[in-house]
């Protein structure tokens, strides 16, 4: 059942602002309805409200101007740019049935493209300004699209075709080309289904041509039509095959196997083996000839593995560096790892030794002085110290103490030094003639006399330091007369010691330690060892020489190769690989696999059984050929029936289309007929046969659209709008009952004006009738013309109605 339009409530939305909801109420039983008032007060917004609410789209706005994601720093949409913006429509049917429609537009997405900013509710009855915004902020369930509630049928694609015309973009649906207008009318035709299948046929299946690609069953022929091709040359070349022609030979086994070992997969009788264990004969072939080969050079190959060996210890800097330092330690080509090991100790018993003796090394420093280094060397040689710790222990805590109240005294004393200096002055400097103590205040005789007592104080104080310095060396000489021995032995051990050497034995032991302990790297300088004989002075050179003297001795030790081919022929056939694969058969003795003849006879054998197995082959591929062929026929087949029935829907739906546009002209004919009363080349516009090309009469070519004035166009859109409207729309499946039209009147003449008051008020007085119009005669025009007829209209006057 139709609806009309009950009131219209806009808030921050272009330009209003959000202090409010902007309010215009409709009385749905008076028409027409006529927004009026100058320009800039909102009359085109609110078309643009309904037109937004209803289709998720603005025509007039043209977003081509600007990048799509560029930001505009606020919502087109929206006035104030921090707050949400809001559409509420509300609408009633005959029977006072409402709908409040609902719009909310997001202020954060700021790109010009604004459609996913929009989002929709709907609400079956009536909502008060006071309940608006609470209802609104409890909505949960937003839908992209009004339509998506399923409670209003209406063209959502072409509302701008159908229920509303602007006088801004009067000739948009003029300058889609042919196919877009007839396009326009899908809708109404029912024919989308019928398009997304021939869309479906052909984007996804045969395409507009058998030479489209990326389509399912033209890419699958030619997917088909390679392989048949690619097979037929495949057979062709194994038709031609010489391989295929190799004269019957018998099985014969090359090769001997010991007890217990299979033969080996090249060796058997083809004939009785299982299905599947089928070999590659040319890599069979090319193993045969490497077994054969190796065989044959197999005392060059020993020799080879000696060089290699040789030439590992020449290329090895280790090796070679380990030979020169650790050959001394040889004793019969075995390295003698007592004697290195006592090498090492000792170096550690001198490296502990130096690093314990600093007080010995330190002139009996008792600062230094610690009783575990002395028990330490001890316990490495107890023939180094021979002197009571404990005692010695003793005499260095007295050292300590004497040297403690020394310092405490020397410090003493010259602090009382320095104070007398300073008293002494400043007393001669304000009373040279007292003899008075400055101390004490004790009275002198003469001022000279105090200076004796001056004198005498520090003598007694430098002879009780003195005492105490000589105590400290009495300790000190009975130090040295006890240790005395000791220290000699303990620096005849580490006489050549330093804090730099002790660093390089430090090294030297872990170089040491090293070795002795990897087993590799003596077995190495052993076997060296046994193969070469060192020449008299070859520890008097220097390393680099020695190297060389090594190196030279061991490269003499190579062998050479019986066969001038063996390195070429070991490259070739890997003979390392075919040594260890078949190290167990050749533990035994094989003379068959050297004898040329025994060799050829297998190979022989071997291309026969393969010719037999690709004969087979061949037959199986042209079975395979056989069936993809029949497979491409099946497909071509299968294309030419989709491809008829692609033609068989595009002639359906054309020739649909044609009797929509038969039923389309005559009201077209007659609405652009009483519209445009005034236009001098005839009456109304045609349709033209078989195309939506509107032209001024039947033999003309020219669009209109290139012919009419701006009036005439305009008057020319309202009539369509009419036809489409009148024609098409079924008041019992559509639920528009309005029809909009913004600025109808601004272009066109006296005459037309009247001739669109008298459709208007004749053909639509069942609809809404929304208008607009700047001009007040006008607008007096139209309410006087309607009520002539008894249609009692309404006016608002936006700038009055809306801002008081």
């Amino acid at each position: 059942m139709p609806f009309k339009i009950h009131n219209l409530r806009v808030k921050n939305f272009k330009c209003f602002d959000s202090r409010k909801y902007y309010k215009i109420d409709f009385d749905v039983d008076k028409t027409p309805s006529i927004l009026s008032g100058p320009n800039g007060f909102g009359k085109t917004t609110f078309f643009d409200a309904i037109e937004l609410i209803f289709t998720k789209k603005i025509t007039r706005l043209q977003t081509s101007i600007e990048r799509q994601n560029a930001n505009l720093n606020k919502n087109i949409l929206i006035n104030e740019a921090k707050k949400d913006g809001y559409i509420i429509v509300e609408l009633v049917n005959e029977n006072y049935e409402y709908l409040t429609l609902i719009s909310i537009v997001d202020h954060t997405l700021k790109k010009l493209d604004f459609t996913d900013s929009i989002k929709y509710t709907l609400y079956k009855g009536t909502l008060s300004d006071n309940v608006l915004d609470e209802f609104i902020s409890n909505v949960e369930n937003w839908k992209t699209s009004i339509k998506e509630f399923n409670e209003l049928n209406y063209s959502m694609e072409h509302f701008n075709v159908f229920y509303y015309v602007s006088q801004a973009e009067s000739v948009h649906f003029l300058k889609n080309s042919i196919n877009e207008r007839k396009d326009a009318m899908n809708v109404l035709l029912n024919t989308k289904n019928v398009d997304s299948h021939i869309e479906y046929l052909e984007k996804k299946l045969i395409g507009k041509n058998i030479r489209k690609t990326g389509v399912i069953v033209n890419d699958e022929i030619k997917r088909l039509e390679k392989l048949i091709d690619d097979k037929a040359n495949y057979i062709k070349s194994k038709i031609n095959d010489e391989s295929l022609s190799i004269n019957a030979q018998k099985y014969k086994a090359l090769l001997q196997y010991p007890d217990g070992v299979s033969p080996t997969y090249w060796d058997v009788d083809l004939k009785n083996s299982k299905d599947g264990e089928k070999i590659i004969v040319d890599v069979a072939i090319q193993e045969i000839e490497a077994l054969a080969s190796f065989v044959k050079n197999r005392s060059d190959y020993y020799k080879y593995l000696s060089n290699s060996k040789i030439q590992k210890y020449i290329d090895n800097e280790i090796i070679i560096n380990d030979y020169i330092e650790y050959n001394k330690y040889l004793e019969d080509g075995v390295i003698d790892k007592v004697e290195i090991l006592s090498f090492i100790n000792n170096l550690n018993k001198k490296i502990k030794l130096y690093n314990l003796s600093k007080f010995f090394r330190k002139d009996y420093d008792y600062i230094v002085y610690d009783e575990k280094d002395l028990k330490a060397i001890q316990e490495i040689d107890s023939n180094i110290v021979n002197v009571d710790i404990a005692e010695i222990t003793k005499i260095i805590n007295s050292i300590k103490s004497i040297s403690s109240s020394l310092s405490e005294k020397q410090s003493a004393l010259k602090k009382v030094s320095d104070a007398r200096i300073k008293l002494n002055k400043m007393m001669h400097q304000y009373d040279n003639k007292s003899s008075n103590c400055p101390y004490c205040n004790h009275p002198y005789t003469t001022a000279l006399e105090l200076e004796s007592a001056y004198d005498g104080l520090s003598e007694i104080l430098e002879k009780e330091k003195n005492t105490d310095s000589k105590k400290k060396q009495a300790y000190n000489d009975k130090l040295k007369e006890i240790l005395e021995e000791d220290q000699k032995l303990i620096l005849g051990e580490i006489n050549d010691l330093n804090e730099e050497t002790v660093g390089k034995y430090n090294d030297l032991s872990d170089l040491y330690n090293r070795f002795v302990k990897d087993h590799v790297r003596i077995k190495s300088v052993e076997e060296v060892s046994n193969l070469i004989l060192i020449p008299d002075g070859f520890d008097d050179l220097e390393v680099n020489e020695k190297k060389t003297v090594l190196k030279r001795l061991l490269s003499k030790k190579k062998n050479n190769y019986s066969n001038i081919e063996f390195e070429m022929l070991n490259k070739k056939f890997d003979y390392s690989s075919i040594q260890k694969k078949y190290s167990t058969v050749l533990d035994i003795e094989q003379p068959m696999i050297i004898d040329d003849e025994h060799v050829s006879q297998k190979k022989k054998y071997l291309k026969y059984m393969d010719s037999i197995e690709k004969n087979n082959d061949i037959v199986k591929l042209k079975e395979d050929l056989r069936q993809e062929i029949i497979k491409l026929k099946k497909v071509e087949s299968a294309r030419d029936k989709l491809d008829q029935l692609r033609n068989l829907y595009q002639t359906a739906i054309t020739k649909y289309k044609n009797e929509v546009l038969d039923k389309l002209r005559i009201p077209l004919l007659i609405y652009t007929g009483k519209i445009l009363q005034d236009y001098q080349n005839g009456l109304g516009v045609f349709i033209s046969k078989d195309e939506m090309r509107f032209v001024s009469n039947g033999d003309a070519k020219h669009d209109i659209l290139n012919t009419f004035s701006s009036g005439q166009l305009s008057g020319f859109v309202l009539a369509f709008l009419f036809s489409m409207n009148k024609q098409y729309i079924n008041p019992a499946l559509d639920d528009v009952g309005f029809i909009l039209v913004d600025d109808p009147v601004q272009t066109m003449d006296d005459i037309n004006i009247t001739s669109l008051i008298e459709v208007l008020r004749n053909d639509f007085s069942d609809k809404q009738i929304i208008l607009s119009t700047h001009e007040a005669d006008k607008e007096n025009y139209i309410l006087y013309k309607f009520l002539k007829y008894n249609f009692i209209g309404q006016s608002f006057n936006v700038q009055e109605k809306l801002y008081g």
